[in-house]
């Protein structure tokens, strides 16, 4: 779609792509081909430009006949097949039980829910998955730090810290007294596991209220006592890629672009964190998906050549199995100034801090608005505000009054009755009509790169060209003024355009209110 509305609905370079391969002068392809264009019905014209370029512009019926397809399409309108038949696999966060869901972790269940959602809408079938990071010495420290505030003494030196260590603490003796009756060992495993229960399903709960719903929750420490670990390594050997060194058990990850080989079996026959990395993939794998989606924070830039080596060395094509994503940093803003510390957690800003302050909708969306490789600043006071500056606001409202417009088309009596598409011939209504002809590419594109804040961005030119257009056109007579073919258009219009806010909210997880 051409930038300028003078050079029609759609240009197309065809010409200028073919001609040279064809032995054809451009121009002359271009002439022949807007000769046949313009004799397709609802073409009003189809005219050359430049070296080769075709302008082509519809007539006011076929252009407006977008309005019925979408508000009969309703819904599914936007959606895809470009991915069906597509198995995809989007770990949204790997966390540790311990801690509570950061700002890093909050930033991955927006954007990587909203991420799952356009790969759904493009015909994939995906599977959200949380991989729960529940063995090795953080679990021991955290039964150690519930142990220890337990009783009222300082928390270990490398221990977790901040109110809820202490509130958690309080809890469990609350639930269960004779725990601090218990041997100091068997104390610590308690208060590990029931610490450990707690938390994982406090984070599970948040997760959910913040509209982002998981399909599977796999822990690490399974993948161990299933076999699943051992299992794996067996399947890497079995590609040739594994060798013993100085009784430690390596994977030749250098074969494949790595600096070094990992290690995935210590000498004291222990297993790495990269052994449960290595078989949880060749896990993934083995339970059919295509695509193994990856978020990762913006600390582990390391692991992407890893985990490549992991999917050669597995005997698949990274560039087809295994896609990586790293997120930048979040820095949150109020008042002017930069947020540092929770009330409850002590060292970090949890989800529970941002949603507090904010609510999921603004949350959700302002999170989702940017790429993931871009850092990104939330300020407080202005995803709060209620004023077209603040995007979240700007769109929700736009979907607001065009709901509030709808509902008193009904109090008057007003339906839409049948579209006479050729009415809607305003620039500000073709214009609008153009936008919303947008919504199935920008979503296409979206999932294609992994970008949903395409999604957003867009939300926010068609509420602009939205209002552009009610300004300029009135919908609903006034006063006694006759209700005409026009103003029904135009309601279809409005509908149409409603739905395809909807539509768009719906894929960051944002609601679309009908009042504001």
């Amino acid at each position: 779609r051409p930038r300028n509305p003078e050079h029609g609905d759609y240009a197309t370079n065809a010409a200028l792509q073919v001609g040279k391969r064809a032995g054809v002068v451009p121009r002359e392809l271009a002439q022949a081909l807007a000769e046949t264009l313009g004799q397709q019905p609802g073409i009003a014209t189809a005219d050359v430009a430049g070296p080769g370029f075709v302008n082509i512009t519809l007539d006011a019926s076929a252009a407006g006949e977008l309005a019925r397809t979408i508000v009969d399409a309703g819904e599914r309108y936007g959606r895809g097949a470009g991915l069906e038949g597509r198995r995809i696999n989007v770990v949204l966060i790997s966390a540790n039980p311990p801690g509570p869901l950061h700002l890093g972790h909050t930033r991955w269940a927006a954007l990587g829910d909203a991420i799952a959602r356009v790969l759904e809408a493009a015909g994939a079938d995906v599977t959200r998955e949380f991989y729960v990071n529940d063995r090795g010495a953080q679990l021991e420290r955290f039964g150690e730090s519930l142990m220890a505030a337990a009783a009222g003494q300082p928390v270990p030196p490398d221990g977790y810290r901040g109110q809820y260590v202490a509130d958690l603490a309080a809890e469990i003796v609350a639930d269960d007294p004779g725990i601090l009756g218990l041997p100091e060992d068997e104390q610590v495993t308690a208060f590990r596991e029931e610490g450990y229960r707690r938390q994982l399903a406090e984070q599970q709960e948040q997760l959910e209220q913040f509209r982002t719903h998981f399909d599977m929750w796999t822990s690490e420490r399974e993948l161990h006592t299933s076999g699943r670990v051992a299992h794996g390594i067996d399947v890497l050997a079995g590609q040739g890629h594994l060798y013993e060194a100085d009784g430690a058990l390596f994977m030749r990850t250098t074969d494949f672009g790595d600096d070094k080989d990992r290690v995935l079996v210590k000498s004291d026959g222990e297993y790495t964190y990269f052994a449960s990395d290595t078989a949880y993939y060749v896990d993934k794998r083995e339970r059919g998906f295509d695509t193994c989606l990856y978020l990762l924070g913006a600390d582990h830039h390391g692991y992407v050549g890893r985990l490549q080596a992991i999917a050669a060395c597995a005997g698949d094509d990274p560039a087809r199995t295994l896609d990586v994503l790293i997120g930048q940093l979040v820095t949150v803003m109020q008042g002017g100034e930069t947020m540092r510390l929770s009330k409850r957690a002590g060292t970090i800003i949890t989800l529970a801090d941002i949603v507090e302050v904010t609510g999921v909708d603004a949350a959700r969306y302002t999170l989702c608005r940017y790429p993931a490789d871009s850092p990104m600043t939330l300020d407080l006071d202005v995803v709060t505000r209620q004023s077209a500056d603040n995007p979240v606001y700007y769109v929700q409202y736009a979907h607001a009054r065009m709901a509030s417009i709808l509902r008193h088309a009904l109090d008057l009596g007003i339906d839409r009755g049948k579209l006479d598409a050729a009415l809607l011939e305003h620039p500000r209504e073709s214009s609008l009509l153009g936008a919303l002809g947008e919504f199935p590419r920008v979503v296409a594109t979206a999932a294609e790169l992994r970008e949903p804040h395409r999604v957003a961005r867009y939300l926010e030119d068609t509420a602009s060209h939205f209002h552009k257009f009610y300004d300029e056109c009135r919908v609903l007579p006034q006063g006694d003024q006759e209700v005409t073919d026009v103003h029904r258009a135009r309601l279809w219009l409005v509908e149409a355009t409603r739905q395809v806010l909807a539509n768009g909210l719906g894929l960051l997880g944002v609601d679309a209110p009908d009042r504001m």
